[in-house]
């Protein structure tokens, strides 16, 4: 699987038990033969290593988790093995929302960190940096710490690819949407900070026609966004709909 900048993203898919990947082979050296009908000691404990099955590796326990209802976990475990089906497709829209579904019946650390995962993997940086925080507060002392540098890796590159992008529209008090969602009225006091890819911004006023303006943004970019809101026009000198006629 490889994200939009060509890094290989490794999703951990959270079985609830997952056999461990076989052992590299062993690097192979010239020696002097043995004897005829003599082994090694060595020789003998490559041959267990290698014979020896391989044990399965747990998910580390998390922290005690709050009882529900049979029905509720058993339709949580369906949604999160929907999300891992979706995952073994690189269906990673369909991961997130099966993972979020399971997250809403019952919250494990496990899920909160799959669904961080698909959104990286769907470059959207800030709600994954956000999810992950999450997963460490959920997870607590009993995250490994192996995981958790992980995470804190993850979220450091994620924070130097967040494009940057800076909103001003000529008009005061107008609402800004990014993605569909609402990140403020202007003026905007703030950066806005997205995943690289394409992006839709949307700015609404009363009085004014809405604009649409689609954009795209590159890992670790900064722009700004000019708008210029166009007032809606009377017709055949009537008040607009929303005036009452005097």
């Amino acid at each position: 699987v490889r994200d939009g900048g060509g890094v290989r993203l490794v999703l951990a898919v959270a079985l609830a038990a997952v056999w461990a990947a076989p052992r590299a082979a062993r690097a192979q050296t010239l020696e002097a033969p043995p004897e005829e009908g003599a082994a090694s000691s060595a020789e003998a404990a490559a041959v267990e290593e290698q014979t020896a099955p391989e044990e399965p590796v747990h998910e580390p326990p998390a922290a005690p988790e709050p009882t529900v209802a049979p029905e509720v976990a058993a339709a949580a475990e369906r949604y999160f093995d929907e999300g891992v089906l979706a995952l073994h497709v690189e269906d990673y829209a369909t991961a997130l929302v099966a993972f979020e579904r399971s997250r809403a019946l019952w919250e494990r650390p496990i899920v909160v960190f799959n669904i961080a995962m698909c959104h990286r993997a769907l470059l959207q940086y800030p709600e994954a940096m956000a999810v992950f925080r999450q997963y460490l507060v959920l997870s607590g002392p009993d995250t490994p710490e192996e995981r958790r540098q992980q995470v804190l890796d993850l979220v450091a590159e994620m924070e130097r690819n967040l494009a940057r992008l800076t909103v001003r529209v000529d008009q005061d008090g107008a609402t800004v949407l990014l993605d569909g969602e609402r990140v403020g009225s202007t003026p905007l006091a703030h950066l806005l900070q997205l995943g690289p890819g394409s992006h839709v911004l949307e700015v609404r006023k009363d009085g004014f026609h809405e604009t649409r303006l689609p954009f795209d943004v590159m890992a670790g970019e900064t722009r700004e966004l000019a708008i210029a809101l166009e007032p809606l026009v009377a017709a055949a000198g009537l008040p607009p709909a929303d005036e009452e006629p005097s």
